[in-house]
């Protein structure tokens, strides 16, 4: 096995081609048997401001694809996966979506980016 990423994708030589590893927040795990895991190469794609130009993993709920006001959704769009906020898609007409995004994983910048312990109190 070996490294494909910062994000801790693996690359392996049987079985599913790649692997990553993710955090076991109450809302990844809480999606864990219809989650989908989608690598976006560049975040800039991402629907707000913020977003920088690194690799991100969007995680997704196959189960929820009505589209609400305040979601945040994966669907295609002329061939392409995009993640969409909810508004928009309605505003357009569309009330269905491959997803819901549950959360957006990105590697740690540094190591001045990691929490340590004594910022928790």
């Amino acid at each position: 096995m070996m490294p494909a990423s910062q994000l801790g994708i693996v690359e392996v030589d049987k079985g599913w081609a790649r692997w990553a590893v993710l955090p076991g927040w109450a809302p990844v795990m809480a999606v864990a048997d219809e989650a989908v895991v989608i690598e976006l190469a560049d975040g800039r794609v991402l629907p707000w401001r913020s977003a920088e130009n690194e690799r991100v993993l969007v995680v997704a709920d196959r189960k929820r694809k009505e589209v609400v006001d305040e979601g945040i959704y994966v669907l295609e769009k002329g061939g392409k996966l995009v993640v969409e906020r909810g508004k928009k898609l309605l505003e357009e007409g569309i009330s269905q979506a491959a997803a819901e995004v549950v959360t957006v994983v990105r590697p740690p910048k540094d190591e001045e980016d990691i929490i340590v312990g004594d910022e928790w109190d």
